[in-house]
């Protein structure tokens, strides 16, 4: 038994090395099913309507859980994973602390097969669907990754990085916006395995998914078109903001960009591109009319 053990784990150590093999793995659980891949959103979803309030506390930690009356059962199933998932690891602690000291409010919704949870930006709200919880291990084990995923979103609200995003250029918008995503994903990762993950190393391996994340590239750039801009922000100081407590920073704001620029789509950067030109050459305008009209006073 132990020379099996010895052989296990020298296997499983191999394949954590390798990382073309982790790539595959981890690139088959974020897209062969989709329930799989937690999402980001910035409008709001269809909500419940008969709610009732579950408060969590433990340990000065108040987290709200709004369901229907028929679905308190299932509240208290969520309630039970959320304080499995708290007592796992430090990081994980620190993680679902911020949880609770942010206000933010967890729905439990109606049945999905998109997805297995969304954070709502600007709503301090995660939506879980209730056939995503379950007491089955594996499940269970999703639905722990889906929750610090979306932690990871309400923590970047609450930076304002998305707020942030406003204040840059088509192609910075998204590439912000996709390396959002990636973080969060990154993040979840690194607090099922700290002992193993840190934020470099996942990033290296998860890096080659960024083309799977080609919806969330595309929303950026539609947002960067239709919400209007604020004043003109520095792209490397909203991505210092990824970097959280609790994890290792990222080791370069400039391979970030480089990264995320590097792996769209050539198609979805022509349009990119496209949209910057509009934005560069609106500026242009915008700046000659201000000083003319100063001229003429």
């Amino acid at each position: 038994m132990k020379k099996k053990d010895n052989i296990f784990k020298s296997a499983t150590q191999k394949l954590k090395n390798n990382r073309f093999l982790r790539a595959i793995i981890l690139s088959t659980l974020l897209i062969s099913n989709t329930k799989l891949s937690p999402d980001l959103v910035a409008q709001e979803q269809p909500t419940t309507t008969n709610t009732s309030f579950s408060p969590i506390q433990k340990e000065n930690m108040e987290i709200q859980i709004v369901c229907d009356e028929m679905d308190k059962p299932l509240a208290e199933q969520l309630k039970n994973i959320i304080w499995e998932l708290q007592d796992t690891n430090t990081l994980s602690y620190n993680i679902i602390a911020e949880l609770g000291k942010s206000g933010t409010v967890i729905e439990i919704t109606k049945e999905s097969n998109e997805n297995n949870g969304v954070y709502l930006i600007g709503k301090n709200k995660i939506s879980i669907p209730k056939n995503t919880i379950s007491n089955n291990p594996d499940e269970k084990k999703s639905i722990k990754k889906t929750l610090i995923h979306e932690t990871i979103h309400m923590i970047q609200d609450k930076n304002k990085i998305f707020d942030d995003c406003r204040g840059l250029s088509p192609s910075e918008y998204c590439t912000v916006f996709t390396l959002a995503e990636l973080d969060a994903t990154c993040k979840s990762y690194i607090v099922e395995e700290p002992e193993y993950w840190n934020t470099n190393s996942i990033f290296e391996c998860l890096s080659d998914l960024i083309p799977c994340y080609e919806s969330y590239t595309k929303k950026a750039l539609l947002l960067s078109q239709i919400q209007g801009h604020t004043a003109p922000t520095d792209i490397k100081k909203v991505i210092e903001k990824f970097n959280i407590k609790g994890f290792d920073k990222y080791e370069s704001t400039e391979k970030l960009i480089d990264t995320v620029k590097s792996k769209i789509s050539p198609d979805l950067m022509k349009e990119i591109i496209s949209a910057d030109n509009e934005y560069n050459n609106k500026n242009k305008s915008e700046i000659l009319l201000t000083q003319n009209t100063q001229k003429e006073f």
